[in-house]
Parts: C-alpha cells; structure tokens; sequence
C-alpha cells in the first residue's frame, strides 16, 4: 500500500466524519424527521412540570383545609399560598461529538519472509453546543384552585397529556411538602409567610425504542470508553428552576422574580463551573 493510497484513506474518513454532522452543525433538540419535534417535546416537558405543581398546590391547600378543619382553633396555617404563583425557567442544553481516530498500517514485504510495517495515524474532532432558555409562569388561584378543584376531597395523582409521553417523578410535590409543613407544627417558625422560594432539578432525557416512545426524566451520569474509528456522541443535559412567591393581580410579584433571578444565576455559575 503507498503512502499516496493511505493518506486517501485518511481523506476519506474524514469526510465520512462531516458527512456525518455530529458536532459540525446546530444541533437539534429533538432527534426526528418532524419539524415540531422540540415544540411538541418542550410541550409535553412544561405540562409535566405543571402537571406535578398543579397537584402539589391542590394537595396543599387541601391538607390545610382539613387540618383546620379538625383544629381547636379552626384557621388555615398556609392560606396566603393560594395567593401565590410559580416562576418556571426550563434550559435545555444539547452536546454533539464527532471524532475520527484512524489508524492505516503500511506492511512492505521483504526477503526471506520478513516485512516492515510503518503506523499511521492521526485524529480530528468536533463539538456542537446548543443552549435553549425557555420561561413560563403558572398561577396558583386561576389556574389551578378554580371551579374544578373540591377542596372536601384529597387531589387525584398527576396523569400528565401530550404528544410526548413522558416518565418521570421531579419531586415537586416533595419540594413543596418540605416549604409548607413547618408551618403546621405549633411553636416550630413564625407564622408569617415566607417571601418566595425556588428548587432546581437537573435531568437527561432518554427515550425507549419502541412503536411509542417514552421519554424518561432520570438522574444525571456519566461514563465514557475508548474511542473507535469513527466516533459520535450526543447528550442532552436539562435543568428545570420552579420558583414559587407571591403574586398581585394574577402577575409575579417583586419577591417571586427576583428569586427566580437569583435562582438561574446560581444555576448559571454552577453550569460554568462544571463545563
């Protein structure tokens, strides 16, 4: 083989590696031939956020209802969170790698059933990052403790809808579970209500093959191996920030938005850190 014919080979394995794109265009959100894709699946993200909040809320306001219901006293220990209303910053991050490791061994015959071998090799690579900052608000008294909400009877668990079928626990409920009960336990905070609040979910997404795909919110890993030849690889890293806080007039109040700022710069410094 002549050193002519090698560095083609080496040529065309490089082409093949920006044939291939990964990491030497935008990339996309959501892998797929339909051009909606991301919209459906940011759809189908937002309403599984507000699916868990709307039932946490619920659960909230009924749990007070009943305590207070069964209290010497009679009165609500949270009844200011139905005045309350959530900030939500979705960000979506999308990693792209390609890389080509070629390795071509030149063997020359010589006499006398010997050979000389010479090595080649070499590498290229390539990286795409592509980061989406999405915002939504929800609040609490229009959108989810209306006419359709029996405050007599505990909430039914979320079943969120959309294109996307989506699995996964955030632990909203948890989250606010853990904001409100020091409220119920006499003498433990005052009895004023806290200004606003806010948690942080960092998650990847990974989707089932099969005839319905699922995609499942799970907990963040890494691992790696030895490239091959030719090498692609894509992550996506999200992070959801849900802030919950006061609101006036159905609008964010100035305690809620600014805790929500505080919130994504934390999140903003933190990502730089781990980069």
């Amino acid at each position: 083989m002549s050193i002519w014919k090698a560095g083609k080979s080496l040529a065309v394995m490089g082409i093949a590696l920006a044939f291939s794109g990964c990491g030497l265009r935008t990339p996309e959100v959501v892998l797929g031939s339909d051009p909606n894709a991301a919209s459906f699946f940011v759809n189908a993200v937002v309403n599984h956020v507000r699916c868990e909040l709307r039932y946490a809320i619920r659960y909230a306001v009924w749990y007070d209802t009943e305590n207070a219901r069964i209290q010497r006293d009679h009165l609500r220990r949270i009844p200011w969170i139905e005045k309350w209303g959530a900030k939500l910053a979705l960000k979506l991050l999308v990693k792209e790698n390609g890389s080509v490791n070629p390795t071509v061994s030149l063997i020359s015959p010589l006499p006398l059933d010997q050979s000389y071998t010479t090595v080649l090799g070499g590498s290229a690579s390539s990286q795409a990052t592509r980061t989406v900052n999405l915002e939504f608000y929800f609040d609490f008294a229009s959108e989810f403790l209306g006419a359709d909400f029996d405050r007599r009877q505990p909430p039914e668990k979320c079943v969120p809808l959309g294109t996307f079928q989506i699995e996964g626990d955030l632990k909203i409920a948890q989250f606010i579970d853990m904001a409100t009960f020091p409220f119920f336990l006499p003498g433990n905070i005052s009895a004023k209500k806290p200004e606003a609040t806010s948690q942080e979910i960092e998650f990847v997404t990974s989707v089932d093959g099969n005839i319905s795909p699922t995609w499942k919110l799970i907990r963040v890993g890494a691992g790696g191996s030895s490239p091959g030849m030719l090498d692609g690889a894509r992550s996506n890293t999200n992070d959801i920030i849900v802030s919950i806080g006061p609101t006036f007039g159905g609008e964010p109040s100035e305690e809620l938005d600014k805790t929500h700022f505080l919130a994504r710069q934390q999140s903003n410094l933190f990502s730089s850190s781990r980069r």
